[in-house]
């Protein structure tokens, strides 16, 4: 019997080993999932970027990695890269900076700038713009994704920063004036229909040679358009003591919140006791593409974290 095959038949063989060969690489080389939707997440930011209120979206997404410009979202893993740009609207990626990343995925402005109020009464409008600001600056680099797009249009409004300053006076024929108070003018930027709280303390005067002591008092008003009201110290008491020595310290509460603190050394001087800080017009106008909404007056602002 003979065993050897014809020379054609072993050349058919090889070519159909090699051309399998060749097949099955080309196969092993084709990725295995689809590489992220970049289109699907420019969708989710679009759907927040018109709007004048608060409005967030989110998406979730398969992308090991992303890029964010102001108009342009970029995702990629193993599989591939995708990019998408906004038909219109801009947004902030606000990649590494917790306060924003939380706000984007719904935390308030107060909750996360609380503080700002709760210490000086600084502009949380301000405090958050100055962030956003800063985050700008930290666009277009390939940057680690955790698999959520969230988005958020925060809606900043540009009302009035409560500034309060106070200024001691003592009666005109008094040898010491100088040296004590029985009247504080205060003036401020509350508004209008705002409880106003004031506590002054500090050792009572006394003419007598009695000794010092320290007293308090305290006075609440509501504030009006004229933003400035004067306080009687003592107004029920006409003894020789109706009155504060210097330093005297002044503690101002706005609607019940503990607002901010200072101390008047001195008569005839006036002391700015609650200092607002970068109101969030201040802070816009130092860059070109932060302006009010012709329509609401307000800052619009879409923040993105993936």
């Amino acid at each position: 019997m003979d065993w050897e095959a014809p020379v054609d038949a072993w050349s058919v063989w090889l070519a159909v080993a090699l051309v399998s060969i060749a097949v099955a690489g080309v196969v092993l080389s084709f990725p295995t999932g689809p590489p992220p939707d970049a289109n699907q997440a420019a969708n989710a930011i679009e759907r927040t970027t018109g709007s004048v209120h608060d409005a967030s979206a989110s998406y979730d997404h398969d992308a090991d990695e992303v890029k964010l410009e102001r108009t342009t979202i970029s995702l990629r893993n193993e599989h591939g890269t995708t990019h998408s740009s906004l038909a219109y609207g801009t947004f902030v990626p606000v990649l590494g900076d917790d306060r924003l990343e939380r706000i984007a995925h719904g935390a308030s402005l107060e909750a996360e700038y609380g503080y700002a109020r709760q210490s000086d009464r600084r502009d949380v409008g301000g405090e958050f713009l100055d962030d956003v600001i800063g985050a700008a600056e930290n666009r277009g680099e390939w940057q680690p994704a955790n698999g959520e797009l969230a988005v958020r249009s925060v809606r900043v409004e540009t009302g009035s920063v409560l500034a309060v300053s106070a200024r001691g006076a003592a009666p005109a024929d008094g040898s010491s004036r100088d040296s004590y108070a029985t009247d504080v003018s205060i003036t401020h930027t509350a508004d209008p229909g705002s409880e106003l709280r004031f506590v002054f303390s500090g050792t009572r005067h006394a003419n007598h040679g009695t000794d010092p002591q320290i007293r308090e008092t305290t006075a609440t008003v509501m504030a009006d358009d004229s933003q400035s009201v004067d306080i009687e110290l003592f107004p029920d008491d006409e003894s020789d003591t109706s009155a504060l020595r210097y330093p005297i310290t002044i503690e101002v509460a706005v609607d019940g919140s503990r607002a901010c603190s200072g101390s008047l050394d001195r008569g005839g001087r006036t002391r700015e006791l609650c200092s607002p800080g970068p109101t969030a017009d201040d802070v816009a106008s130092d860059v070109d593409w932060l302006t009010r909404h012709p329509e609401t007056g307000a800052y619009h602002v879409t923040i993105v974290s993936v």
